[in-house]
């Protein structure tokens, strides 16, 4: 929470670090939050891998924290949000399930 505090002017720098701290600590809704924006920072640096990598943790944070008809849509979105890091030429392991899921 200093991280934020102190730095609430550039927290993009520090997405990634907010996101593993918040993991460890089990603040699940925090985690998801960073986890996410972490995706979203490295598909903007074109890291397809590392942003699926940072996607797939925030799916499994937020249904650690969420139950019901709202997780299930915020799941679909991240399916959504994973699915073009799926088809840049690389293979990350469950990306056919991943793209399988978005279109059901």
């Amino acid at each position: 929470m200093a991280l934020e505090f102190l730095y609430a002017d550039k927290l993009d720098e520090f997405y990634e670090t907010l996101a593993y701290h918040f993991s460890s600590g089990e603040d699940y809704p925090k985690a998801y939050q960073y986890l996410k924006f972490s995706g979203k920072k490295a598909e903007a640096n074109f890291s397809h891998l590392e942003a699926f990598q940072f996607l797939e943790k925030a799916l499994r944070h937020m249904t650690g924290c969420q139950k019901g008809k709202e997780a299930m849509q915020k799941a679909r979105d991240l399916r959504f949000d994973e699915a073009p890091h799926c088809n840049v030429g690389l293979t990350p392991k469950d990306s056919l399930r991943v793209l399988t899921e978005v279109w059901k």
